[in-house]
């Protein structure tokens, strides 16, 4: 299921053992009705987190005719809406992983805007230079993305 949260497949802020149980029956019968009975495999309960920070994202798929492809942008649940995303060719180096993030509007807003601290991109640029040589090391991954 590529968006889970158009199937009904995400739930947040659940606060009690009866909130994960209603949960969990509410996304088995979206899923099933959304997408397919058998696009329900299970489903993951992690602790919720609350951060003030952006949303990005670092994905990769296989272009049949270039290979691995990465992907760098604006992340979260309006990432098809904005499209604010560069694309770069694997085993990326500090330098394209550089040209990839200024290609990007959120660019601006990862150094830091209206009293949010920026974030550490020597940080980021190491993280999407060891993402793209891990898609480059192992061909068996189709698609990835991380948000």
């Amino acid at each position: 299921i590529t968006h889970k949260f158009d199937v009904g497949g995400v739930k947040l802020n659940l606060h009690s053992r009866d909130a994960v149980e209603k949960a969990f029956v509410e996304m088995k019968e979206s899923v099933s009705r959304l997408a397919s009975p058998e696009g329900f495999e299970g489903v993951t309960v992690q602790p919720m987190i609350s951060l003030k920070g952006f949303e990005i994202i670092l994905g990769s798929s296989l272009d049949p005719q270039l290979g691995p492809v990465v992907l760098f942008g604006m992340g979260g649940s309006l990432v098809e809406v904005f499209k604010d995303s560069a694309l770069g060719l694997p085993p990326l180096n500090a330098n394209l992983a550089t040209k990839m993030l200024h290609q990007t509007k959120i660019y601006e807003a990862l150094k830091g805007v209206r009293g949010m601290k920026g974030v550490d991109t020597a940080k980021l640029k190491e993280v999407m230079v060891r993402f793209s040589v891990m898609v480059v090391d192992h061909p068996e991954i189709m698609e990835c993305d991380i948000n």
